[in-house]
């Protein structure tokens, strides 16, 4: 589910997966044509992916949190979202399960888990695994990536680059990459270092690479509202990818996954001397505007092992 893959969570996401401006967080549109949708779903879910793994200027004490989010489009509930996180300053566990609910439900039927993993080595990021798998449509999408001596290997790729009507993405271009939700992790270990949401990384999800890029915006005071369980002061942080290899075949110069996509991210502690978290986010979609998403519950304590894929 993001950006292509974070605008590109939801598909996924659901940053970072913001490079993956053709997938939902694939396409991120409700409703235009069964492949257009679909893609803008998996792109979203990709981006969405990612920023739920947001945590924040302090290192979380407790063994990990439960999230749980819910995503509006045009005034429409269309994704539900439950995130598991494990960040420690050596360590990163994330886990996300996303799949579409009311008017998208109707029309794109999708449920999918992803879980990574890594490490920390001072400021540099490892990765180890990234694993995810689900049903879109009907069909399985399955992507199973590890990493030998820092460079990604691409185990599992379902449907493959060449199903997908997509170019393949050069070798060179993929070295020295992460995923797109470690990527998160990586921002997530810089605010806590520093405070601050600057951030660089280049991502690839076996589809596509992107480049992006993370900044501070200001603390702002986010208002009551009946779809989030929050209210308060929070972190904004403004990100952009672009996606710079892995276009469908039918991407013109002009078309939508060559262009800067931005997101909107707001953080903040949720309890006492607890970590910075994501409590409302913002990607733009293809055809329906702005899709948010909101935080409706949190739950200290995390089993990293419900977010493994079957598959």
């Amino acid at each position: 589910m993001g950006f292509g893959a974070a605008v590109q969570a939801l598909r996924t996401a659901g940053a970072f997966a913001l490079g993956r401006s053709d997938a939902i967080a694939g396409r991120r549109a409700v409703v235009v044509s069964r492949s257009h949708s679909h893609k803008s779903i998996m792109k979203i879910l990709c981006t969405l992916a990612a920023l739920l793994a947001l945590c924040g200027p302090a290192y979380a004490q407790e063994a990990g949190v439960q999230l749980d989010y819910e995503a509006f489009v045009a005034g429409f509930n269309v994704m539900k979202v439950h995130a598991g996180i494990d960040l420690r300053p050596d360590h990163y566990g994330i886990g996300l399960h996303v799949r579409t609910a009311g008017a998208m439900g109707a029309f794109v039927r999708g449920d999918t888990l992803t879980r990574v993993e890594g490490g920390f080595r001072g400021p540099a990021i490892q990765p180890q695994g990234y694993r995810s798998g689900g049903m879109w449509r009907g069909d399985p999408h399955i992507v199973n990536i590890s990493y030998e001596a820092g460079q990604p290997v691409v185990h599992t790729l379902l449907p493959s680059n060449q199903d997908d009507k997509r170019e393949p993405v050069p070798p060179e271009a993929t070295r020295n990459t992460i995923d797109s939700i470690s990527a998160v992790a990586l921002l997530m270990h810089n605010i806590a270092t520093t405070g601050r949401c600057e951030s660089q990384a280049t991502t690839y999800d076996g589809r596509r690479v992107s480049q992006v890029t993370v900044r501070t915006v200001a603390q702002e005071i986010l208002p009551e509202e009946s779809r989030s369980s929050f209210q308060g002061q929070a972190l904004h942080c403004q990100i952009e990818g672009h996606q710079t290899a892995g276009f469908p075949h039918d991407a013109g110069p002009d078309d939508y996954s060559r262009r800067p996509q931005a997101a909107d991210v707001w953080l903040a502690a949720l309890t006492p001397g607890g970590p910075i978290l994501p409590v409302l986010m913002e990607f733009p979609t293809k055809y329906m505007g702005r899709m948010r998403v909101y935080i409706t519950e949190v739950k200290r304590g995390v089993n990293m092992a419900e977010f493994t894929p079957s598959n």
